[in-house]
């Protein structure tokens, strides 16, 4: 089921390719926690989407700088730690 799922999002036509994040070694599950509560906050709960993105930047930005891992695709490359925006 999986297979046919990853099939349909990479041969869409707005399909956005993006690399599993790098750099952080092993606090790569503090990112997901991240990803996965801007996910239920915004989508799940309903919460305002610049509040919950706000929020989250901020534990985000504490990640990156203190692991110093660069950006990864779709973003373009960076020098030392990814800037969050």
């Amino acid at each position: 089921m999986s297979a046919a799922a990853i099939e349909k999002m990479q041969s869409a036509k707005d399909a956005v390719p993006a690399l599993l994040p790098i750099g952080l070694g092993q606090r790569g599950g503090e990112f997901d926690k991240v990803f996965m509560d801007t996910f239920q906050f915004i989508v799940l709960r309903g919460q305002n989407p610049r509040a919950v993105l706000d929020r989250e930047a901020e534990a985000l930005k504490r990640l990156m700088t203190e692991t110093g891992a660069p950006c990864w695709q779709p973003d373009p490359p960076s020098s030392g730690a990814c800037h969050v925006q």
